[in-house]
């Protein structure tokens, strides 16, 4: 050491000896010292005395400086270390903290050697100090850095295990992980990646540790783990390569979202039973932002506008539904789901949209907000219900209740202007019969009379489209109808036709005459409808009572339907609604009855028409009719013999007095007697008289409507308690309910519809008195 002489060694090598232990010492931060027990004297080298804080040579060395310096937690250990040595007990080596010069603290390690005469006696230490400051406190920050991990580590929440990457088996696992799998840690480091997965689950955790491995992903979601007892846990691993003891690993973060997986499938079968529940229910429904954009659509909503819903999600509502550019309110439309962003308060609106197949159908739209936490409204639901059923049912209705109203009204004039024409149609009887022998007067009559014809039609009409126009009903073969139907309304036109009747085409039960009236009006609509040529198409089928087809508004049961399509310029929007009204009309010449007429006797068949139709597209017409499954016989004419009447007794009713003298002076003419009544009562009267008198009346004639009395259904049922024989004419010009429609059902042998001229009045007389069936 520096501090001792060597007489034996040449000056100059024991000073280039010193130097080069100075210099290792510095290198080293080890300084060495001496101290001789009998004079007390110390030596310190000079790195020792850096190592202490100080300059060299700055002090003269003291051993009792340095248990002065000496922390006391040290102090003690060190007097105890120097007397065992000192004693011979164990050699001198230990750590200790010293307070340098400037106070900064320092941990030295010392070793020492104690050297002792020929006695035994100690006599003096020497020994080597080094500053080992540095290495324990990287000693110690490991140590409170492992204990650190440690502590994280055992008590972190999730599970953490490390795997040898190569092997894939565990090296480590924390508390967390033994007890989301049920072993103990132990169990677990007997195991490796395989053994904690199911086994059909394992190729795709390999392929997934392997990624993880080469840092593709760090978070793998929703694996299955399985516990000690087998039962399946749900994990999110997150893992990353780590080096341990100098071997790859992987260190995978553990934790159990089995809460949250349930969770979710909970959700999505909530979804799921949501969706369900809106894609079973027939109205239209979506969820739209404050973009309009579609967030989401149900089945029904898709089918209303013809779109898969991949081609709705996300999509502006004004484009998927109206086919516009920009929203519906700025385009001059009813918009609820705008009045809703702006209000904040559920709305409705009405309005067209146009359906897949190019037909535009009346959507109502109802739109309720929905509001975020702040409660402002951030998207809108909206219900789309097609209610193009419900506003025809309606207009059908309204139109029922219009046309009923003026039925009324119509039959009522046909009433009372048929009464006025009886009178004239007799009288110009009479007075044909009476200028018989004169040409010109007799054809200037006759001339007459065909004008009144005239009348008389308009009057049918008016009949006819009125309730009194009940039809006569039989069961008769639709497709004969139509074929005599078209072909006679379309005879001579440049309009062609094709008829396709339905094979096994169920009979109707049917006025065969006003049914071909239907028929030719909407016939001739058609031809109309294209003046320079065109074709019109018929066809007939069967719709069964279950059928889908079966429009809305008609009884349940068996139906034949009729179409008639042509390819004319079609129907304006604005006249669709109006062109089974009375007196509608929009060509030069036509009395606007037509179709009006058409529609009273579908209704009064138990049936219904429409139409659809599109500028430009050409016009159908629905009739549907009750359908009945036998068709009966034609019924054949009786032709009477042309024989003379003779002479009889004929009671006449009637309120109208003209219409009594008129029928009285016509059956005068033609043979026979007469005798009048104003009503029933007086009738009844009469004929009672006639009978105890015992010159009964052979024929009555009566009036259906009596103002003030007994019209004719209820005195003919007072006439059969006096006579059963009774032979009674009902004779009207509005015959009301279905009386005449079914004249033999309520006693009467025969009907003169008013006005009846003098022909018509001797036939039904010749037919009744003269023909004994």
């Amino acid at each position: 050491m520096s501090g001792i002489k060597n007489p034996d060694q040449d000056k100059g090598a024991l000073l280039e000896s010193e130097r080069r232990l100075a210099r290792a010492q510095a290198i080293a931060h080890i300084g060495d010292w001496e101290w001789e027990l009998a004079t007390n004297a110390v030596y310190w080298s000079d790195e020792l005395y850096r190592i202490y804080g100080f300059e060299p040579q700055e002090i003269a060395p003291d051993y009792g400086l340095v248990l002065q310096q000496m922390h006391p937690d040290s102090k003690e250990e060190f007097l105890h270390a120097i007397d065992a040595a000192l004693k011979g007990e164990k050699s001198f080596e230990m750590d200790y903290i010293f307070f340098r010069k400037d106070g900064g603290e320092a941990i030295l390690h010392t070793i020492g050697q104690v050297f002792r005469d020929e006695s035994g006696a100690p006599v003096r230490m020497a020994g080597v100090v080094q500053d080992i400051t540095e290495r324990k406190r990287d000693e110690m920050l490991l140590r409170v850095s492992e204990d650190k991990f440690r502590t994280i580590f055992d008590n972190a929440n999730d599970g953490i295990l490390i795997a040898d990457a190569e092997k894939k088996t565990f090296l480590e696992a924390n508390r967390s992980m033994c007890a989301m799998l049920g072993y103990s840690r132990d169990e677990l480091l007997k195991m490796g990646v395989a053994d904690i997965h199911p086994e059909e689950e394992f190729p795709a955790i390999q392929n997934t540790f392997e990624r993880q491995l080469r840092r593709e992903i760090g978070v793998a979601e929703n694996l299955l783990v399985k516990r000690k007892d087998g039962a399946l846990v749900y994990v999110d691993i997150s893992s990353t390569p780590i080096n341990m003891e100098g071997k790859p690993c992987m260190m995978g973060i553990f934790r159990d979202v089995t809460d949250r997986h349930q969770a979710e499938e909970k959700l999505q079968q909530s979804e799921l039973f949501i969706r369900s529940i809106l894609d079973s229910v027939d109205e239209g429904f979506i969820v739209v932002d404050r973009d309009y954009l579609i967030i989401t659509a149900n089945r029904a909503y898709c089918e209303q506008v013809g779109l898969p819903i991949n081609q709705v999600l996300g999509k502006s509502c004004f484009e998927v539904s109206h086919k516009l550019s920009r929203p519906c309110h700025e385009e001059g439309e009813e918009c609820s789901v705008n009045r809703v962003f702006t209000s904040g308060l559920p709305q409705t609106a009405c309005h067209h949209h146009e359906a897949p197949d190019g037909e535009k159908i009346y959507v109502e739209t109802k739109a309720f907000p929905l509001r975020d936490a702040s409660g402002n409204v951030t998207r809108v639901i909206e219900t789309v219900s097609d209610i193009t059923e419900k506003r025809l049912l309606e207009e059908e209705r309204l139109k029922v209740q219009k046309l009923e109203a003026i039925g009324t009204l119509a039959g009522g004039i046909a009433h009372d202007f048929n009464n006025l024409l009886q009178s004239v149609f007799g009288y110009l009887s009479l007075a044909k019969l009476a200028s018989a022998n004169n040409d010109e007067s007799t054809a200037a009559l006759g001339e007459a009379e065909k004008a009144l014809n005239l009348s008389v039609k308009l009057t049918k009409q008016l009949l006819t489209f009125s309730k009194g126009g009940k039809p006569h009903k039989r069961s008769i073969n639709l497709g004969v109808v139509i074929d005599n139907a078209v072909r006679f309304s379309l005879s001579g036109s440049h309009n062609d036709w094709h008829i396709a009747n339905a094979e096994n085409l169920w009979p109707v039960e049917a006025d065969e005459g006003q049914i071909t009236q239907v028929i030719q009006n909407i016939i001739l609509n058609a031809s109309q409808a294209m003046p320079k040529s065109g074709k019109v198409d018929i066809t007939t089928r069967n719709i069964q009572s279950v059928d889908q087809n079966l429009p809305e508004g008609l009884e349940k049961r068996d139906y034949v339907e009729v179409s008639i399509r042509d390819e004319g310029s079609g129907i304006n929007e604005k006249d669709i609604a109006r062109i089974f009204d009375p007196y509608f009309t929009t060509k030069e010449k036509g009395s606007g009855l037509g179709l009006a007429t058409s529609y009273s006797i579908i209704k009064n068949h138990g049936g219904m028409i429409r139409v659809l139709s599109s500028p430009g597209k050409g016009t159908t017409f629905f009739v549907y009719l009750p359908a009945t499954k036998t068709l009966n016989g034609q019924k054949q004419t009786t032709h009477l013999p042309n024989k003379p009447t003779r002479l009889k007794k004929i009671l006449v009713m009637d309120d109208d007095p003209m219409i009594c003298d008129v029928a009285g002076a016509m059956l005068k003419a033609i043979g026979h007697e007469v005798e009048s009544a104003a009503n029933g009562e007086e009738a009844i009267a009469l004929y009672q008289a006639a009978l105890d008198q015992g010159s009964p009346f052979n024929a009555a004639i009566l009036d259906l409507t009596i103002r003030g009395g007994l019209g004719g259904v209820e005195t003919l049922r007072k006439l059969v308690g006096i006579d059963p024989d009774v032979k009674a004419i009902v004779s009207s010009g509005y015959a009301d309910n279905d009386v005449v429609a079914s004249y033999r059902n309520h006693g009467f042998v025969a009907f003169l519809n008013k006005p009846y001229n003098m022909d018509g009045l001797r036939n039904v007389l010749h037919e009744i008195l003269n023909n004994d069936s």
